[in-house]
Order: C-alpha cells, then sequence, then structure tokens
C-alpha cells in the first residue's frame, strides 16, 4: 500500500485532513499545531479523528476544481485520509 507524508490541509470550518491513516499522536499534534497557527484554539484530541477513504471528482467549471467524496475502502481513484473534523 502507497504510504503518504504527514501534511495536514485545513478544510476551513470543518476541520483538517491529511492523506494517509496517519498516526493519531503524530496526527493531532501537527493538527493542534496548524489550528493555533491559523487563530483557533489547538485543542483537538484524538477522539476527533476518523480514518475514511476519499475519492477526488470534478466540481466546478475548471479542471482544477476537486471535491472529495467518502467511498467504501479501496478502489479505483480511492486514497486512505486521517481526518479531524470540528
Amino acid at each position: 500500500m502507497k504510504t503518504y507524508p504527514l501534511e495536514v490541509v485545513s478544510m476551513d470550518d470543518l476541520g483538517y485532513f491529511s492523506k494517509g491513516h496517519q498516526d493519531k499522536q503524530d496526527f493531532i499534534e501537527a493538527v493542534n499545531k496548524l489550528d493555533l497557527e491559523l487563530g483557533g484554539d489547538g485543542d483537538f484530541d484524538t477522539a476527533h479523528i476518523n480514518y475514511n477513504w476519499w475519492r477526488s471528482k470534478p466540481c466546478g467549471k475548471s479542471c482544477f476544481d476537486v471535491c472529495y467524496a467518502i467511498c467504501d475502502g479501496p478502489g479505483p481513484g480511492a486514497f486512505p485520509v486521517t481526518v479531524a473534523y470540528i
């Protein structure tokens, strides 16, 4: 299975994610650091974490407009994610 580096991305008011099923403690530390940098409280804990599978799909008029949809698991175009929802 492909491995992904821990790169936390903000989903604005929804939470944070990183591609790959990341170590929970490493992920939550990175989430809290980014949350503080963005003006948040930095008070996420491991109870906020979900492991999911997402698939990208076009959304919008530009070929660069991409949305992510939850899917059932490994399959064409699917990738694992670690998510901390607000």
